[in-house]
Order: C-alpha cells, then sequence, then structure tokens
C-alpha cells in the first residue's frame, strides 16, 4: 500500500510531541485497560473508545470518523472517553490501535485444526481467502481500512483464543479442531499478518506466552469470573499487559 500522504499527518509536530494514540474496542478492551498501570507509556497520549460489542452494529464510518448511527450509542461511547468524545476522527490520532472489534479468528484456526484432523492441509492461498472473507464481513474491518487510507497507522489485536477447558461455541462445527499444530498456527497468523497489511494495517497477534494447546489461552489469563461465569472469551488485565508490550514495540520500532 502507498505511503500515506503527508497532507494526512500531523503537520510538523514538535519534536517533543506525544505519539497520539486511542485505543478503540469491544468488551475485550477492558483487559488493555486494566493494565494501563503496567506498562510504560511515555511519549504517548493514549485515549480510550469503547463499548460492549452490542453496540457496534449501531457504528459506522462517515466523514473521516468512526461514528454512531443514534444520539444513544454516541453518548454511551462518549462516557467511556476521558474527553467526552462521541466519534472517533482518525485523524486526530497518529495510530489507533483496535482491541477486540468482533474480528474473530478464532474459527479460523479451528478450521485449519479440523482439516488437519481429517487429513487434508488447506493451501495457503485457500486461508487468505477465508480471512479475507471473514475481514470483509466485520464493519469493523472497514473502519480499519478507511482510518489507514488517511494515514493514521492502525493495529490490530483480534480476540484472544478461548480459555482451555471453556465452551467457546464452535464445538459442533469443529469438533477436532483441536488438532491444531504450533506450525499451524504460525502460517494461519502469518497469512493474517499478509493479508493485514496489503491493506496498511499491522497485526498484532495473541501473545504467545498466552497460548495453550490447539486455538485456546491458558486459564493464567482468564477473567476473575470465569470460574463463575464461564466466561472463556474474555481476558485479564495480565493478559491486556501482554497486548501492551506488543503493541508497543510495534508503534515504537515504527517511529
Amino acid at each position: 500500500m502507498p505511503s500515506p500522504s503527508p497532507a494526512n499527518r500531523r503537520a510538523n509536530p514538535p519534536a517533543d510531541a506525544p505519539l497520539r494514540l486511542a485505543v478503540f474496542g469491544d468488551s475485550h478492551y477492558a483487559c488493555v485497560r486494566a493494565a494501563e498501570g503496567r506498562v510504560d507509556l511515555a511519549g504517548l497520549d493514549v485515549e480510550y473508545w469503547g463499548h460492549v460489542g452490542r453496540r457496534f452494529k449501531f457504528l459506522t464510518w462517515a466523514d473521516g470518523a468512526i461514528r454512531a448511527t443514534d444520539d444513544q450509542t454516541a453518548l454511551r461511547f462518549a462516557k467511556f472517553n476521558d474527553k467526552g468524545r462521541t466519534s472517533l476522527p482518525a485523524r486526530e490520532f497518529d495510530a489507533i490501535l483496535f482491541v477486540g472489534c468482533r474480528l474473530y479468528l478464532t474459527p479460523i484456526f479451528l478450521l485449519v485444526g479440523q482439516a488437519r484432523a481429517d487429513g487434508q492441509l488447506l493451501s495457503g492461498a485457500l486461508i487468505d481467502r477465508l480471512i479475507l472473507d471473514r475481514l470483509t464481513g466485520t464493519p469493523t474491518w472497514d473502519f480499519a481500512v478507511q482510518t489507514a487510507r488517511l494515514g493514521t497507522r492502525v493495529l490490530i489485536s483480534p480476540p484472544s483464543f478461548p480459555t482451555e477447558g471453556g465452551e467457546h461455541g464452535w464445538e459442533a462445527l469443529f469438533p477436532d479442531g483441536s488438532a491444531l499444530l504450533p506450525d499451524d498456527r504460525a502460517l494461519v497468523w502469518d497469512r493474517v499478518q499478509a493479508v493485514m497489511a496489503g491493506s496498511g494495517v499491522t497485526l498484532i497477534p495473541q501473545p504467545a506466552d498466552t497460548v495453550a494447546a490447539g486455538a485456546t489461552t491458558w486459564l493464567a489469563f482468564a477473567t476473575d469470573s470465569h470460574a463463575t461465569t464461564g466466561d472463556a472469551e474474555h481476558k485479564n488485565a495480565d493478559y491486556g499487559a501482554l497486548v501492551w508490550r506488543d503493541a508497543l514495540a510495534a508503534l515504537r520500532g515504527a517511529v
């Protein structure tokens, strides 16, 4: 993808100006927000803009910003932003980190594992097609692409793999998805990275030190309520700190 036009960047920022970073997410971003105090955010001006996933169906892209389609949703997002923003204008940030944002990739990993269990290996081209189809079927992917086109750096940390031992809802579709091998997992991440890079987006894969067998996450990263609620989807601040670690490495490596 061509480099963003200089006209879309901050005009001659002072040498000591902080990098303006927005963290945009659904309920998955809670772990990142909870971990803020555990990481060194020197040189960054961080804002959060997000809400629970069911509100995301009331978001759209218009006039260079992620916007709510109704006033109630706008106010819900504003409530959790320190500046009370009712929209997320891309040009006001140097980078936006998408966390969760309904961009579920776990089914692709499980499909690759199921194929292995069935004695089949999926080609890289087919995996690319599956990834692209999944991304383009999710409105937040379009938000990411549109943001990148305006010259704002975009990083995506997809929803994590389900916590080991928990139910995730895909068991019926992929009963043997756990046959996924580490090499299979690495291949899928490589293909996701390539597909996203083709649209100017940087992937932040699930931190390798959080991944258990197959496409699952170690129990140590489950939320405190996991034992009582069975929530296998969301993760704790320990997980969020590792997402920060990898996202900051990507950001600072490009500054």
